[in-house]
C-alpha cells in the first residue's frame, strides 16, 4: 500500500496549542481494568461497550500497567502466540489481563500537546495512547478523538490519501485464517469481497461479536466457518473523487474507523481511506 505525503496546516483544522486532555477521554468516561481482571471481564467490556482497547492499571496505586487491544483478544483465543496461554492448565477466560496485556507501551502525559500524541502513534503505528499524569493512568487518546475534532473542509480528495491496492480477503475464507491475517498483519480492518466485488468488511470487533454470538469464543482456533458470515455486510464506502472532510464526516456520524473506496457502481474496491490516513495530515 503506498503512502501519501500530503499535509495540511493543523492549526486551522484543530484549536492551536491543543492539549492531549482536552481531546482524550479522561475521568468517569475512561473505561479500564485492573490487571488481576478475569480476560472474561475484559473481553465483555469490549463487547458491550463496543471499544477497540482497554488500558490495564496496577491495583490500587492507579499507576498504567498495559493495554489489551481487540486484536491481542483475537490472538489469545487462537490466533496468535497467546493462546498458549489461554491453553494452559485450561484456565481460558479466568485468565488475569496483566497475563495478556502488552506492558511496552508508550504513554503520553496529559499536558503534552496533540501533536505530540500524533507523533507517538504515528512513529508506533497504534491507533490510541493511554494518557498518564505522573505515571498514573488518567485517560485515553485516539486517531478517532482527534478526528472527531477536525473543523473546516479538508481540500483533498478520497484518491489523494487513501492507500491503494488494500489487502483484502475473500468471502469464503475461514474466520480463523482471517483472525491470524489480522494478529500477524498491521491491519485493523479487511475489506471482504467476492468475484473482485466489495460485499462487506471485517474487523477484529466483529470476529469477536460472531464467536460470542455463536458462543464459540473457546473455539476459534477450529472455527473453518466462511469469514463472509462474521463480516459486516452493511459496509459504508465513499468513492476516489469524493472530498476527504465529507469522508470524515461520514466516519463520525457512522461511528467506524475506515471507509472502502470504491469505482464506479460495479463496487471495484481500488483503495482503503482510515483515521490513521487522515491522522498523517496533521503530521
Amino acid at each position: 500500500m503506498k503512502a501519501h505525503n500530503k499535509r495540511i496546516r493543523m492549526s486551522k483544522y484543530i484549536k492551536p496549542g491543543a492539549l492531549v486532555k482536552d481531546m482524550a477521554t479522561m475521568g468517569e468516561n475512561l473505561v479500564f481494568c485492573d490487571e488481576n481482571a478475569r480476560t472474561a471481564d475484559v473481553l465483555s467490556i469490549m463487547l458491550n461497550k463496543g471499544i477497540r482497547r482497554v488500558p490495564v492499571s496496577a491495583g490500587s496505586t492507579g499507576n498504567f500497567s498495559g493495554i489489551i487491544s481487540t486484536t491481542d483478544m483475537l490472538d489469545f483465543l487462537g490466533a496468535g502466540e497467546r493462546h498458549s496461554t489461554f491453553l494452559k492448565k485450561k484456565v481460558g477466560l479466568d485468565v488475569k489481563a496483566g497475563a495478556i496485556m502488552h506492558s511496552d507501551v508508550r504513554t503520553v502525559d496529559r499536558n503534552q500537546d496533540v501533536s505530540t500524541a500524533i507523533a507517538i502513534m504515528l512513529n508506533n503505528n497504534v491507533g490510541g495512547l493511554p494518557v498518564t499524569d505522573k505515571g498514573k493512568l488518567v485517560g485515553m487518546i485516539s486517531e478517532s478523538d482527534i478526528v472527531r475534532r477536525i473543523k473546516g473542509r479538508v481540500g483533498f480528495r478520497v484518491e489523494e490519501i487513501m492507500r491503494r491496492k488494500p489487502f483484502f480477503v475473500k468471502e469464503r475464507y475461514p474466520v480463523i485464517d482471517v483472525a491470524r491475517i489480522i494478529v500477524h498483519g498491521p491491519y485493523r480492518r479487511l475489506p471482504v469481497v467476492k468475484e473482485g466485488i466489495l460485499v462487506g468488511i471485517v474487523t477484529p470487533s466483529d470476529i469477536l461479536k460472531y464467536l460470542n454470538k455463536r458462543k464459540g469464543l473457546r473455539e476459534l482456533a477450529k472455527d473453518k466457518s466462511p469469514i463472509m458470515r462474521a463480516m459486516n455486510p452493511n459496509t459504508v464506502y465513499t468513492k476516489p473523487k469524493s472530498r476527504v472532510h465529507e469522508a470524515i464526516e461520514t466516519m463520525i456520524k457512522r461511528h467506524i474507523g475506515g471507509l472502502p473506496v470504491v469505482e464506479c457502481d460495479e463496487m471495484d474496491i481500488v483503495g482503503i481511506l482510515t483515521e490513521n490516513d487522515i491522522i498523517k495530515l496533521l503530521a
